[in-house]
C-alpha cells in the first residue's frame, strides 16, 4: 500500500504474508491509520501527518515501514 503524503514524499507500507494469506484484508488494513494532525489547518508536508500503526499482527504476518522522500 503506497499513500502520497505530497507530491515528493510518500510512506510505503509492506505487510508481507504468504501466497494463501496468514489474514483477512480488512484487518490487516485496521492496522494503519493515517490522521492530519490537530494543531495542522492545512497539511502541506508529511509532517503534518501522523501514521499510527498497531503493531500486534497475526502468526505469520511482517510489517516492513519504508519512509522515502
Amino acid at each position: 500500500m503506497k499513500i502520497a503524503l505530497n507530491t515528493s514524499a510518500w510512506i510505503e507500507i509492506k505487510l508481507l504474508f504468504n501466497t494463501y494469506g496468514n489474514a483477512p484484508s480488512h484487518l490487516l488494513f485496521d492496522k494503519i491509520n493515517i490522521k492530519k494532525k490537530d494543531e495542522v489547518n492545512v497539511p502541506r508536508s508529511s509532517t503534518d501527518y501522523q501514521v499510527l500503526i498497531d503493531r500486534e499482527l497475526p502468526n505469520g504476518v511482517t510489517l516492513h515501514e519504508i519512509v522515502t522522500f
